[in-house]
């Protein structure tokens, strides 16, 4: 018999009543928190605990070896890249990274806590040169924070690793022309630098206070792919952004990106080229 893993897409987010989160906070953390306000997520379960920190409550569908692998990256990038601002994993009153909570449908749902960083996300804020330039370096440095950590769930398929692309869409749809369009650079990364990758740094995930970055936020999407994959992403959502106003054109963000991003790590020809 052929059984298969609940999809994390599918698979509705953790429902806690606040008691319940109220008592989790008392056991694990032996914190007793004065407001808790829900926060937006897409597949699981995200509160701030009295402004200072997240309790994020992670999909039941969700494998375990991937949550262990964020908190384990969190834990590699304060280590080796201590002035990369992301946020911090509260231990457990164990000294633990991890504990649980069972929702009210009975699921069991990893839970941890992790600081507040300053700033609110870019998404929907204009963005100049100077701050996309800005965004590009925080690419490159969490690339490069990462470039020596491993953890065997980074090799999973996920939709969001963009050489899945052919496999992703429907043959006679204008995406399908796309995918072949863009077939042959998808395959050049087969070649390129690759390791584990944060594969989100997008204006979703870093946070800014008067145009200045202050954090890069949600390490969810995790996963071994190229380095030109991730800046990919990247640039992607700096020229999509969906402000009303923008001061920069699409040819000078992209560059300001680039220039960001290549202050810290220099892309090799072949990159260049994909």
């Amino acid at each position: 018999m052929t059984t298969h893993s609940p999809d994390v897409l599918a698979e509705p987010a953790p429902a806690c009543d606040e008691t319940a989160i109220r008592e989790l906070l008392a056991y694990a953390w032996d914190r007793q928190a004065a407001e808790l306000h829900p926060l937006a997520a897409e597949r699981d379960l995200n509160v701030l605990i009295d402004g200072s920190f997240v309790l994020k409550i992670s999909n039941p569908a969700e494998p375990m070896g991937v949550v262990q692998m964020e908190t384990s990256a969190l834990a590699h990038l304060h280590r080796v890249a201590p002035d990369l601002p992301v946020p911090a994993t509260i231990p457990t009153r164990d000294g633990g990274a991890l504990t649980s909570i069972t929702d009210r449908s009975g699921r069991v749902c990893p839970a941890r806590m992790i600081t507040v960083l300053p700033g609110a996300h870019l998404e929907g804020t204009p963005v100049s040169t100077d701050l996309a330039e800005q965004v590009g370096a925080a690419a490159a440095r969490m690339q490069l924070g990462l470039q020596g950590f491993f953890h065997p769930s980074a090799g999973r398929a996920i939709d969001w690793d963009i050489r899945r692309l052919a496999d992703l869409v429907l043959p006679g749809t204008p995406l399908a022309a796309l995918a072949e369009r863009v077939g042959p650079a998808l395959r050049a990364c087969e070649t390129l630098p690759g390791w584990i990758q944060h594969a989100d740094v997008t204006l979703s995930n870093v946070l800014a206070v008067d145009g200045t970055v202050t954090g890069v936020i949600d390490l969810g999407d995790m996963h071994h792919t190229a380095a030109a994959c991730d800046l990919a992403v990247t640039l992607a959502s700096v020229l999509r952004n969906t402000a009303t106003d923008r001061p920069a054109g699409t040819w000078e963000l992209a560059a300001a990106v680039l220039d960001g991003y290549q202050r810290h790590r220099l892309l090799l020809p072949e990159e260049v080229d994909a």
